[in-house]
């Protein structure tokens, strides 16, 4: 009977989010930045950027990287964009696909 349950508990999908980070922080009106999309088990990759007041477009331009420290794997997705003005962005959450599963990003705010 406690076989099975352990058994179960170890098949089953862990729920992993996927994090977003706006680097550099505080963009300059014209300055490029980034969206960085970060997923534990491989890259996100969103079904439809949000349109976000104050950004000229988030682009198609994207970059990747890998790191595993420690047997803990990160996979970020870079998605290049430019501020049309100073201030503070709120990217709000949207869905992103990790391999065959949809996930919500957590909102990104400049600081």
């Amino acid at each position: 009977k406690y076989f099975w349950i352990i058994l179960f508990l170890a098949a089953s999908p862990v729920l992993l989010a996927v994090e977003a980070d706006l680097r550099p922080s505080q963009p300059m009106a014209g300055e490029v930045f980034q969206l960085l999309l970060t997923g534990s088990d491989q890259y996100p990759a969103p079904e439809k950027l949000p349109e976000v007041k104050g950004i000229q477009g988030l682009t198609n331009s994207t970059s990747r990287s890998y790191r595993n420290i420690n047997g803990q794997a990160s996979y970020t997705l870079g998605i290049a964009a430019i501020a049309a003005r100073p201030g503070t962005y709120q990217i709000p959450s949207f869905p992103v696909k990790t391999g065959k599963k949809k996930r919500e990003m957590t909102p990104a705010i400049s600081q």
